[in-house]
């Protein structure tokens, strides 16, 4: 399966801030990890990326690499909310065609 192409439409709808879309890319049992938070569910993640998106009025999302191994793709970003700029690498792993964990690094 092309994890890379489904982890690039996840990138999309988040920068597109669009839960719903988002919630389509998702196990119901989605693990999320960041720097600051963690979440265990489908519900919680969303709730999660709303509390983002409503704090923000700018979101994007720079691949500046993606590799795939198995059913995990590991991508380096750069993600732009509103003024502030993060460098990131993102661990998406899959269960068939859902996220079914999130891990994001982001770089000092």
């Amino acid at each position: 399966m092309d994890y890379q192409k489904l982890t690039l439409r996840y990138f999309t709808a988040f920068s597109e801030k669009n839960l719903q879309k988002i919630g389509q890319y998702l196990h119901l049992e989605v693990k999320l990890r960041d720097w600051e938070f963690e979440t265990h569910g489908k519900p919680s993640t969303l709730d999660f990326f709303e509390s983002i998106f409503e704090k923000c009025t700018d979101i994007s999302v720079e691949l500046k690499q993606i590799r795939q191994f198995h059913s995990t793709c590991y991508c380096h970003l750069i993600v732009t909310i509103d003024e502030a700029s993060y460098d990131v690498l993102d661990v998406i792993s899959f269960d068939g065609h859902l996220i079914a964990e999130i891990n994001a690094y982001r770089q000092f």
